[in-house]
């Protein structure tokens, strides 16, 4: 029994290093415990969340063209698999208020955008409203992005908290949250992260050539999709802004705020950027 609480100590010691984002802390704790993700998904999923083996991809080709002479310039090899199978096996998590790391994570989340103001017990406050959730239980909205979309949220305001902070102060005509979870929402179906018998309202998938660029990030850092998350979701803020300057724009024309940012970050990926640092570069100077 001691031995089973010490695991579960050092796997949420773990989970605190994810939320510190202490990238050189967290690949030296890998090493010394090498089957640390499994047991992380273990605590922070059910069973049945969990992938029973691993998915390939499909290719979505743009033309005639493209299938025939890009299929093997794009193909996803094995690594760039192993590490999207990953990603998915984080992605696709529920949300559960019973489980603690979870909680964790909310509460986190208030700390960094309400701070010093008293945080109730059960999480749930009007205050959630005002950064555009749909009432004052968050936990309703990540029924669509689940975990996932609460943790791109919390990476967001704490990697980028002046930008994050700016939008807040300049978002009073639309919902913040909601759409910055349509973003996660987005990407988890763009890159087939989504189980395939997802149904969802949007059918763009990403084309070969991008996903081959998006999979190579994401074998290289983790953090892949959370950089392109932030960079979506302030360039859609700067978009509405511009969009809802011309007349006769109400909330109804906001889709075209999200298809806008998301286009020009795909077609940031296909220029297929060879690390994170130039997809940064890329993304935050365009």
């Amino acid at each position: 029994m001691a031995s089973h609480r010490n695991e579960f100590l050092i796997y949420r010691w773990y989970i605190w290093l994810l939320l510190a984002n202490a990238k050189i802390l967290r690949e030296k704790f890998s090493f010394v415990y090498p089957n640390i993700q499994k047991w992380i998904l273990i605590l922070m999923a059910s069973s049945d969340e969990l992938l029973d083996k691993e998915e390939e991809v499909s290719y979505f080709y743009e033309n005639c063209c493209e299938k025939c002479c890009g299929a093997s310039r794009f193909a996803i090899n094995d690594e760039e698999l192993h590490a999207l199978n990953v990603l998915r096996r984080r992605a696709r998590v529920k949300y559960n208020r019973a489980n603690s790391l979870h909680s964790e994570t909310l509460k986190q989340l208030w700390m960094v955008t309400f701070p010093g103001q008293e945080m109730l017990e059960d999480l749930i406050s009007d205050q959630w409203k005002s950064i555009g959730f749909q009432g004052k239980d968050p936990a309703t909205d990540f029924r669509g992005a689940g975990l996932f979309g609460l943790t791109q949220l919390y990476y967001m305001a704490s990697h980028y908290p002046q930008e994050y902070k700016n939008i807040l102060d300049n978002s009073h005509d639309y919902s913040f949250a909601i759409s910055a979870l349509n973003v996660t929402h987005f990407y988890m179906y763009f890159f087939q992260i989504f189980s395939r018998n997802t149904i969802v309202m949007n059918d763009r998938r990403a084309p070969p050539r991008v996903m081959k660029a998006f999979c190579a990030l994401n074998a290289q850092d983790q953090s892949a999709i959370d950089e392109l998350y932030v960079a979506t979701v302030i360039r859609m803020h700067k978009d509405w802004i511009e969009i809802s300057k011309s007349k006769n724009v109400t909330i109804m024309d906001f889709r075209r705020a999200i298809d806008s940012s998301t286009t020009h970050m795909e077609g940031i990926l296909r220029g297929m950027p060879e690390n994170m640092l130039e997809l940064k570069r890329l993304s935050f100077n365009s």
